[in-house]
Formats: C-alpha cells, sequence, structure tokens
C-alpha cells in the first residue's frame, strides 16, 4: 500500500521539527550548562577533524554571527547552502513521490562536498 502525500507530509514535518527541537535544546544547553559534544577523533588522535567546530558555528548562527560561524569551521559554513539546498529537495521529492533518490548532478555534488571536507580536515592539520 502506497503511502499518500498528506502522510509523508506529516512524517517528514516531525522529523523536521524533531531535528529542530532536539538542536534548540542542545544550543541551550551549551550555552547555559556548557552542555558541548566531545569529538572523539580528536580526543584520539589530537587532531580537528573536518566537523570540529560546528557547534560553535551553529551557535554563531543562531546569533547571526556570520563572521564567527565562518571562524569556528570555514568548509562546514561554505557547505550550508549546498546542505540546505539538498535536504529541502529531498524532503519536497519524498513528500511529493515517496522517494529520496538523487540527482547525477546532486550525487556528484555530494562526492565534491566530501571531498572538500576531507582536503579541508587535512589542510587544517598541517
Amino acid at each position: 500500500m502506497m503511502e499518500s502525500g498528506r502522510k509523508r507530509c506529516r512524517k517528514v514535518a516531525l522529523i523536521w521539527g524533531s531535528l529542530l527541537s532536539a538542536g534548540l535544546i542542545f544550543a541551550y544547553g551549551a550555552v547555559h550548562w556548557g552542555w558541548w559534544l566531545p569529538c572523539i577523533f580528536n580526543q584520539a588522535t589530537g587532531l580537528k577533524c573536518p566537523g570540529c567546530g560546528v557547534s560553535r558555528m551553529c551557535l554563531a548562527l543562531l546569533r547571526f554571527d556570520f563572521a564567527a560561524a565562518f571562524s569556528w569551521n570555514p568548509a562546514v559554513f561554505l557547505c550550508l547552502p549546498f546542505l540546505a539546498y539538498l535536504l529541502i529537495s529531498l524532503s519536497l521529492r519524498y513528500i511529493r513521490l515517496g522517494g529520496l533518490q538523487l540527482s547525477k548532478w546532486q550525487q556528484r555534488g555530494c562526492w565534491i562536498m566530501v571531498a572538500f571536507l576531507l582536503a579541508f580536515g587535512i589542510f587544517r592539520n598541517l
């Protein structure tokens, strides 16, 4: 039996609402109680992973402090427009069609982004 578009829309809204709520709870906890997620890669190697600084970048974005957000993790900051487009596009495609298939250029964009983040992870530790 195929899911209706209305049911898929509710499911997407529930997922986005849950993610937004979890993010806001984490942000509140980080600011008021010092809750931070440790970087396992950094703890194990002493090196910064490509994602180090993303939590602080997100907090800076919540304050609309784009310069600080860029300084915490420039690579992920530069990837945000593509990531936002990709997540919105996939959400809408799922609601309309029931599938999550990426187009060829979206797949290429993902691979380029992965290569960019890996290169950033290497160069930030040199």
